[in-house]
């Protein structure tokens, strides 16, 4: 699930892209760039915004 990420002027689009490697889910902050796309960053989410992230995942399935 991706959403965007306007939650400050970053002076670019920035994205946050949230799922599951394996067993574990991750968060990935992005933004489009040359055609593609520059990872800002990637880690694990810490146990209250799995619960978040999780709920929103149920709510895009219902």
């Amino acid at each position: 699930m991706t959403k965007l990420d306007d939650r400050f002027d970053y002076g670019e689009s920035r994205y946050i892209t949230a799922g599951y490697v394996g067993s574990r889910m991750v968060v990935i902050v992005w933004t489009p760039r040359n055609g593609g796309r520059h990872v800002i960053s990637m880690r694990y989410c810490h146990a209250k915004e799995e619960v978040r992230w999780a709920a929103l995942f149920r709510g895009a399935f219902d």
